[in-house]
């Protein structure tokens, strides 16, 4: 695939455009000219090497972010032996709130990857009354993200409904903005839970609203535009 050390070059030099106002770490996960996120075994090295290149910074927030982003990947992968090792080294003497809650809620979804949804429920209630408390809008999305997608493999739609309600009002009033992708991701994540809990109606709206934001910003051709057509016409046919 790609030349994997060029890429590296350039992530580290910040010649890549971040995603989404993500920081730095956007960089190692994403193509530089289309933005779209590195899959498969060139995912898997960009995570690996962005790690190392963050393990000795001085700045732990950017190497509270390497680890987490290494772990999701190795999770999703199926490398268990690491990722909760992964967790512990990357949060090491991280004091502030929001990137503590950040970490665990990380961990919450690297459990539900790894099918230990039981554990991560136990992770993100600990944590929910610090996030109420004290948590910044980009926190409070990721965690009602991980809470919701717990939920719905334990069975719990119903009960993820709310929140996924809550993900696309903050990222609509209080991160992103109405018309900027992650808001669109966040109505799209919406429509997916009402569809398994039987609001097909509003599930199409939603989808066809998604669509035609999507197809005007990204064009017809992008991944995401074409995955926001499969699940609308999966929607349409039930």
């Amino acid at each position: 695939f790609a030349h994997v050390d060029c890429l590296v070059e350039m992530a580290s030099r910040n010649k890549f455009v971040t995603v989404e106002g993500r920081g730095p770490i956007s960089r190692w996960r994403h193509c530089a000219t289309c933005h779209q996120q590195f899959t498969g075994a060139l995912e898997i090295e960009m995570a690996r090497r962005c790690w190392r290149y963050f393990r000795d910074t001085p700045s732990r927030v950017d190497k509270c972010h390497a680890g987490k982003s290494l772990a999701g990947v190795l999770a999703t992968f199926g490398e268990l032996d690491v990722v909760e090792r992964l967790h512990d080294e990357a949060g090491r003497g991280v004091a502030d709130d929001n990137l503590i809650l950040s970490m665990e809620a990380e961990r919450a979804r690297s459990l539900v990857k790894l099918f230990r949804p039981r554990d991560a429920l136990e992770i993100l209630s600990r944590v929910r009354p610090r996030m109420e408390l004290r948590a910044n809008a980009h926190v409070r999305i990721k965690y009602n993200y991980v809470m919701s997608t717990t939920l719905a493999v334990l069975g719990r739609v119903e009960d993820a409904l709310p929140l996924t309600a809550d993900v696309v009002e903050c990222a609509r009033t209080d991160q992103y903005g109405p018309h900027s992708a992650g808001t669109l991701n966040a109505m799209d994540f919406r429509a997916v839970f009402l569809q398994k809990n039987g609001g097909f109606e509003e599930a199409k709206v939603m989808l066809r609203h998604v669509l035609a934001a999507r197809t005007r910003l990204l064009g017809p051709n992008h991944e995401q535009t074409r995955r926001t057509v499969d699940i609308l016409r999966r929607v349409a046919a039930l």
